[in-house]
């Protein structure tokens, strides 16, 4: 979604403060997972319990979306699970074995209803903006992939700052490669809105200046 932009660092951590409920668990892992794997909403949904679990119940060291479930991926996408990840997701999966969830199964959907149906994206994008809303943020330009954008973003700035270092590295090429994008247009448009904050930026460049 071009229209979609990326969380501050600030903003970010209110978001995740912001789920509460019943269901915060649930919310926060999934956000929390998205935000730091960077994989599109329909993806995030596809996972089973199984796809973030090891037979002896211990969280994989990284997920595995299949194939089916990606966008024009020529292959599955393996994603590392982070600690923040692995911890919400702990919280989540211990939450879910229990009433009113009561599922268990490797291959139950990994965010489910009350009622065990995977949730979809309608769904989903309720409750994020639910979630931004309660953190104060305006809804405008919030949706389902900006914890994409973020996870985007963040990732070229870190690219840019090792480039900026010395390491031979192209912080585009290597953000797009993250992102999985085939081409490298798509990650223009991700990254587009660097330069409106440029061009917003741009008059602080003569301030003070007289002719």
């Amino acid at each position: 979604m071009r229209g979609c932009r990326p969380l501050t660092t600030e903003e970010t951590q209110r978001v995740v403060r912001a789920f509460a409920g019943r269901t915060a668990r649930r919310d926060r892992s999934m956000f929390v997972l998205q935000l730091t794997t960077g994989v599109r909403i329909s993806e995030l949904l596809s996972l089973n319990r199984g796809d973030v679990l090891t037979a002896d119940g211990s969280l994989v060291d990284q997920v595995l979306i299949r194939r089916r479930n990606t966008k024009g991926a020529e292959a599955g996408l393996r994603k590392s699970l982070l600690p923040i990840a692995g911890e919400a997701l702990s919280r989540w999966l211990e939450e879910q074995k229990n009433p009113p969830w009561g599922q268990v199964i490797a291959s139950v959907p990994l965010f489910t209803t009350f009622t065990g149906r995977r949730l979809s994206r309608q769904h989903a994008y309720n409750i994020y903006r639910r979630a931004y809303r309660q953190a104060g943020l305006t809804l405008n330009a919030l949706g389902t992939h900006t914890p994409r954008k973020t996870y985007g973003n963040r990732l070229y700035e870190a690219y840019l700052e090792r480039m900026q270092r010395g390491e031979n590295i192209d912080p585009f090429r290597a953000t797009s490669r993250m992102l999985a994008h085939k081409s490298i247009d798509s990650t223009e448009a991700y990254l587009a809105f660097r330069e409106e904050q440029a061009q917003q930026s741009l008059p602080a460049v003569v301030e003070g200046i007289e002719l």
